[in-house]
């Protein structure tokens, strides 16, 4: 399983960084762990990410599959 980098930068400064498992397509946000205000199973987390970094995630992501 190879996870590859596909927008985001959590190397000098905020996150989140959001990678891609080329097997099977899954996704992962590496961001900043917030203390959660709802009830969540132990062996889960909570990332909180603003709404443009949800946009440029999906704008980067496209432009690797041109229409």
């Amino acid at each position: 399983m190879a996870w590859n980098k596909v927008a985001g930068s959590c190397d000098h400064g905020p996150c989140p960084t959001f990678h891609r498992d080329d097997a099977n397509g899954a996704m992962r946000v590496q961001a900043n762990i917030v203390a959660p205000h709802v009830e969540i199973p132990g062996f889960e987390g909570m990332v909180e990410m603003q709404e443009s970094d949800w946009r440029n995630l999906i704008r980067q992501y496209l432009a690797q599959f041109p229409l």
